[in-house]
This record gives structure tokens, C-alpha cells and sequence, in this order.
């Protein structure tokens, strides 16, 4: 969908609204403000290998800086 950075997460527990802890094991930071959901399966590709690829645990989106954070 759009030219992203994938890394390995060193986020070390997330807290699910369900009160659920998950340990993500991947973070991406997408370009501009993307429609992506938690729930939806993701993969980031680098060249053409998979870099990572899950199911969206946690967003986070900026309005200023224009950018999208996803953990898988």
C-alpha cells in the first residue's frame, strides 16, 4: 500500500484493550495516514522477500508529522 520501514519491535509487552498483554514482534512506520486497522493482516516486503508479516495488535497515527505506526 505504501513504502514503509519494518523492525524488529523492542517493545517489550502492549495492553490489549481487552486488558490481553501481547508481545509484538514486529514495528512498521508507514508513510502518510494509511487505513489500517488492529485486526488486519499486514506484510512488509523488502525487495522481494517478506521482511514481517501478522496480524495489526496496535496503531498509532499522526496528523503533523504525517506518518503511521503499526505493531504486528
Amino acid at each position: 500500500i505504501c513504502p514503509c520501514r519494518c523492525d524488529d519491535s523492542n517493545t517489550e509487552e502492549i495492553v490489549l484493550s481487552n486488558g490481553e498483554r501481547y508481545k509484538p514482534r514486529y514495528h512498521i512506520v508507514c508513510q502518510g495516514g494509511i487505513d489500517i486497522s488492529e485486526g488486519d493482516y499486514v506484510i512488509a516486503y523488502k525487495g522481494e522477500s517478506i521482511r514481517g508479516e501478522g496480524k495489526v495488535v496496535k496503531t498509532s497515527s499522526t496528523n503533523y508529522y504525517s506518518y503511521t505506526e503499526l505493531w504486528l
